[in-house]
């Protein structure tokens, strides 16, 4: 253990900081997003950083500066506060995300959180913070096999907890070897982890007038004649002023409608439009050929959808894609989950899974729209209700798959209970516009 330090900053892969630094400037380009990771110092000083690694080499991969840290002890919050921050003095993070990898409250961990202290740290840092986890009460094996996902015992510590900090994407992101001891990293989560820590530290990094925005509405209960409806909220009057103020900050929102009623009309031409009815505007018909080329995992759904296209979400050998572009913004439609004889029976059915149009929504959004974010706007879609565990995602959990490597907002009402599946942390809205 002699040689560390309680609190510092290190890279795992490089033994002198002349090294790292003359690689930085080589490989990196001036833009690269900076990733700010916090670690656990006992795992450094007994070897066991294996884990931790495998998420520096990932994020490097991709084209992130990484700055790795550490600290002993429970309070992380002081290497935060020493090395995420301009050296020169500015005063400014020099991070655009931080990491942290050790699955606990930023201070106080398991036993004691300090959470006012945390976010008064995390606020002076004001970048998104993601806080991710090893499995600690199950094997691997273990964690893929349960319905639930990760132990309830390590929900309480390692994901309610960070919550109250304000921590984005609970993602586990290793194991431990049953036969060593030792942890490693789970190569597709720390995949989805990096992918989402660089897509959030983009976001601060590009200009509002480049960055695209999916605003996604929903249609809940399904084939109910609900289109753009939620509980609390008038949806599209709300979402007409977030469009002006996004105006109002530089947002691309090309020519936006006069007023709500207007609005309203262009992405349905009834107020309450019923689904799949000619009411919906077509934003954009995919031919079946490009979703299986895009859509990863569109050959899972077959099991019990058939071929693409089906017959929901479709014409003829088109997968049909709801909504209305205004300049970078696209305000979408959710596909229903289900038939229409019966849909609620299939929207809570553990044995579902997403139909190929609802697939195709959602492959547009990242692959084709190639949204920086997507905001869920009301309370309550059917994303976060699709089958997989419910905390601690796999890759091959739906909500997960879904959402890909997007970040995630969820405009949500304060006074409904959170669904099983975070897909995403979810944004207490006030009961009215």
């Amino acid at each position: 253990m002699a040689g560390w330090r309680v609190c510092g900053c290190t890279h795992l892969n490089i033994s002198l900081q002349a090294e790292y630094d003359t690689r930085r400037d080589v490989e990196f380009a001036k833009d690269a997003p900076v990733i700010g990771l916090v670690m656990q110092r006992s795992h450094l000083v007994t070897g066991d950083e294996g884990h931790y690694a495998g998420v520096v080499m990932e994020l490097e991969a991709r084209g992130a500066k990484v700055v790795p840290v550490f600290a002993g002890g429970l309070d992380f919050s002081s290497p935060v506060k020493k090395f995420f921050y301009d050296p020169l003095g500015s005063g400014k993070a020099f991070v655009d995300c931080c990491v942290s990898l050790t699955g606990f409250a930023l201070v106080g961990g398991p036993a004691r959180q300090d959470a006012p202290k945390a976010i008064e740290a995390l606020k002076e840092l004001n970048v998104p913070y993601l806080v991710s986890l090893p499995l600690v009460f199950q094997t691997t094996e273990e964690w893929l096999g349960s319905e639930l996902g990760v132990h309830p015992v390590q929900v309480a510590l390692q994901v309610a907890l960070p919550e109250l900090d304000g921590a984005l994407e609970p993602i586990v992101f290793a194991g431990r070897d049953s036969n060593t001891g030792k942890s490693h990293s789970l190569p597709d989560r720390v995949a989805t982890l990096c992918m989402r820590a660089v897509n959030w530290a983009r976001l601060r990094k590009k200009a509002n007038a480049e960055k695209k925005l999916a605003i996604t509405v929903f249609s809940f209960p399904p084939d109910k004649g609900n289109v753009g409806t939620a509980a609390y909220l008038n949806v599209f009057g709300s979402i007409f002023r977030v469009l002006k103020e996004l105006r109002k900050e530089g947002y691309n929102v090309g020519s936006l409608p006069m007023n709500e009623t207007e609005l309203i009309q262009s992405v349905l031409q009834a107020k309450e439009a019923k689904f799949n009815s000619s009411d919906l505007n077509i934003a954009y018909r995919m031919p079946t050929s490009e979703y299986t080329k895009l859509c990863e995992y569109s050959e899972a759904l077959e099991e019990n959808w058939g071929k693409p296209p089906g017959n929901l979400n479709s014409a003829g050998n088109d997968l049909l894609i709801y909504g209305k572009q205004f300049g970078n913004v696209f305000i979408g439609v959710q596909p229903t989950f289900g038939y229409e004889g019966d849909p609620m029976r299939l929207l809570f059915s553990r044995s579902a899974s997403p139909h190929h149009g609802f697939a195709a929504y959602y492959t547009y959004l990242e692959k084709i729209f190639k949204a920086d974010a997507v905001l869920h706007f009301g309370t309550h879609g059917s994303l976060e209700f699709m089958p997989g565990k419910q905390v601690g995602m796999s890759g091959v959990c739906y909500p997960d798959s879904l959402i890909g490597a997007i970040p995630n907002l969820y405009y949500y009402a304060a006074n409904n209970p959170r669904p099983p599946s975070p897909s995403a942390a979810p944004t207490p809205t006030p009961s009215a516009t």
